[in-house]
């Protein structure tokens, strides 16, 4: 990869932005696209080259500073639509018409920005990201907030995209899953099942809420790509499934979006209807970690006062 690194300092949160370009020209040398692993060979490669060291490990201890730098480098070039990456591991990371774009921009960029070993986000096409956290002044509790934030807004996409890349039967199964998390089912996983082909009427999952099955919540899910919303005809169908089944409450989630007319039905209907859009699909995976695990974890310390003045 004939890129300059430069300004690479170890544990530093800004080096994902001294990253940015060099990812972007590696992946782009290389053919336009590239396994993930590939690019941090790449980048390291480049990197001891110019004698800058590499294998900095994180504070936790379980993986490399630059591995970390290179990921979300890549994020923020996805979000400025510079690259496209499913985010697994294997699946190509592929640059996109606007990265190619923004490299050519680049190249031509005036000798001030061109001068520089590593242009960072700049008009070229990275103006959108050109500050991610503004962690200036924080305290670091705040500053810790704000990165997870972000980390999750990301994480929200990414799995949205692996939830695509399943079949129907393994979406109605994560479903029954995280209502199982959620605190449903009297936390019985005997309580909670998919009907898989045999759903009649539009039913795709059952949640039973108590060990009589007094009390019923009837489930219908939608696997949709972005762009295909759940119109009002699918909430009509799902409320004459459950008008069949004398049921009174459904839950109805999508990967995508429900158009203003099916929100609206919601409101009018007698059912008792609650509708999960893929944002708080995903949102809720996070919280109650059903296809997520916790990575690392760390501790921020303060002093403790009561201690140093028992009068405090």
């Amino acid at each position: 990869c004939n890129v300059s690194i430069g300004g690479f300092t170890g544990v530093n949160s800004q080096n994902y932005r001294l990253l940015m370009q060099p990812v972007l020209s590696c992946i782009a040398e290389a053919g336009g696209e590239i396994h993930f692993e590939d690019v941090i060979d790449q980048v390291a490669l480049a990197m001891r080259a110019r004698g800058t060291g590499a294998r900095h490990l994180l504070p936790s201890g379980r993986d490399t500073v630059l591995r970390n730098d290179v990921l979300w480098a890549i994020k923020y070039l996805q979000q400025a639509d510079q690259l496209q990456w499913s985010g697994s591991m294997s699946d190509p990371v592929t640059v996109t018409q606007k990265g190619y774009r923004t490299l050519g921009l680049v190249a031509d960029a005036s000798p001030s920005t061109a001068s520089s070993p590593v242009a960072g986000p700049c008009e070229g096409g990275f103006a959108e990201q050109s500050e991610p956290f503004d962690m200036a002044g924080a305290e670091p509790a705040q500053a810790v907030e704000q990165i997870v934030q972000r980390h999750n807004r990301d994480l929200i996409s990414t799995l949205l995209n692996r939830i695509l890349e399943q079949t129907p039967t393994f979406f109605e199964q994560l479903v029954v899953d995280l209502l199982l998390a959620m605190g449903y089912g009297c936390g019985g996983a005997g309580l909670a099942h998919r009907l898989g082909k045999t759903a009649d009427g539009g039913i795709d999952g059952i949640v039973t809420q108590d060990v009589l099955g007094l009390d019923v919540i009837y489930l219908q899910a939608k696997r949709y790509r972005p762009g295909a919303a759940v119109g009002s005809g699918n909430l009509r169908d799902f409320a004459g499934a459950l008008d069949a089944h004398r049921a009174s409450r459904g839950l109805f989630i999508t990967t995508s979006h429900f158009t203003r007319k099916a929100r609206e039905f919601v409101c009018t209907t007698s059912r008792n209807i609650v509708l999960m859009d893929g944002q708080q699909l995903a949102g809720h995976m996070i919280t109650y970690n059903v296809g997520v695990h916790c990575a690392f974890s760390a501790n921020i310390k303060r002093v403790d006062e009561e201690y140093f003045d028992p009068g405090y």
